[in-house]
């Protein structure tokens, strides 16, 4: 299908969202309002074959207060990207520099989900590929805790203390070749990466091939 221009509308003949999962807030619609008035519009919005809005809900909103009232429908299947020409702006412009701006801030601030339009969509729409599960349930509310220490620590066995340390050193070597002779002395291996040593020699634990048994 190629892309088609059909004659203006009015803003009044597009339809709302009902199920928007973008809420909105005060301050976004604010600003929104603000870059139309000021820059003008840029960014389309999207709607379907019915002229029932896709995406750009608040947009519509802002142009309307902007006093924006007519609309140019470009009709696409989606196989082609559409782009907005202004004819009136260059981006050596300070107007189109700051309309660049404002199109990003006013995406940033006027962002707030609707979790239960959310919830409700999810029921039909994968929406791993733009959330994290994290970050759905903070949505809905069901985060998840903090996790309480003591309440993870019941059931577990003692710890085994018997090993502290009674006495730490600290040694100071000149040389590499110092360090080779002292560690022959106590007969250990001592490399850039040892951070510290037993005397006499202690394995150290490893948890990966560590097992913990509860005895009853």
């Amino acid at each position: 299908m190629k892309v088609g221009v059909i004659p203006s509308l009015k803003l009044s003949d597009l339809q709302f969202d009902t199920k928007n999962a973008n809420k909105g807030n005060a301050r976004g619609r604010k600003v929104i309002a603000s870059s139309l008035e000021q820059f003008g519009a840029g960014r389309s919005v999207l709607i379907d074959r019915d002229g029932k809005l896709i995406a750009g809900n608040k947009t519509v909103e802002g142009a309307t207060a902007a006093g924006i009232d007519d609309v140019i429908i470009v009709q696409t299947d989606g196989t082609q990207l559409v782009a907005v020409q202004r004819t009136d702006l260059s981006l050596d412009d300070v107007k189109a520099r700051g309309l660049a701006v404002a199109d990003n801030r006013t995406a940033e601030l006027g962002l707030e989900w609707d979790a239960a339009n959310l919830s409700e969509l999810s029921g039909d729409l994968d929406l791993k590929p733009f959330f994290t599960e994290a970050e759905l349930n903070s949505l809905n509310g069901t985060e998840e805790t903090e996790a309480d220490p003591e309440e993870e620590w019941e059931g577990m066995p003692d710890a085994n203390n018997e090993n502290v340390a009674k006495r730490h050193l600290t040694l100071h070597f000149r040389s590499d070749e110092d360090v080779q002779l002292f560690a022959d002395l106590i007969q250990q291996q001592i490399t850039d990466k040892t951070k510290y040593i037993w005397y006499p020699e202690e394995k150290p634990i490893v948890a990966k091939t560590t097992k913990y048994v509860i005895n009853d």
